[in-house]
């Protein structure tokens, strides 16, 4: 029998998942985070990632610039957090998209995107009383109106 040696393409890059943001109470002001691993057997540090919310306009920014053309290292992983904010304050479901283009000599496109199904799943505007801290939960989940309760206090109010 013939050993098997896997070893990897010179340069691969592959964009894993979007990290943030997760399904539950949402801003107006949601920062978006993708990992970014890289596959192959060469440091890469120039490549431009993009992302689509929706059916809004392409957003595209580029690694090197936005990290001081740090290098990616064979094997390594790292959150790229995009410098635009996401509006997904309204409850309802949202769609993400992102992708990496511009990597010379990725033979492997086929890992090089991700897509993500993302939920606001708030009630309402949440109003607390003062001194009380508001809670990010499901709304099947909320079972004090959505705010902690310190010690000596007894109620909040939501306003639909």
């Amino acid at each position: 029998a013939i050993p098997f040696v896997n070893e990897p393409v010179s340069v691969d890059l592959a964009l894993k998942w979007i990290n943030y943001p997760m399904s539950g109470n949402l801003t107006a002001h949601e920062p978006i985070g993708v990992a970014v691993r890289n596959l192959g057997a060469t440091a890469v540090d120039n490549f431009d990632l993009h992302y689509k919310f929706n059916n809004g306009a392409v957003v595209t920014e580029n690694w090197g610039f936005y990290t001081a053309n740090y290098a990616l290292q064979p094997g390594e992983e790292m959150t790229y957090a995009f410098q635009t904010d996401l509006d997904m304050s309204a409850p309802g479901m949202y769609i993400v998209q992102a992708w990496i283009s511009g990597v010379t000599g990725d033979p492997t496109q086929q890992n090089d995107s991700t897509g993500k199904k993302i939920y606001n799943t708030a009630c309402g505007t949440i109003t607390c009383y003062p001194n009380y801290i508001q809670e990010p939960e499901d709304c099947a989940l909320d079972l004090n109106g959505g705010c902690n309760m310190p010690v000596a206090q007894y109620s909040c109010r939501a306003e639909f």
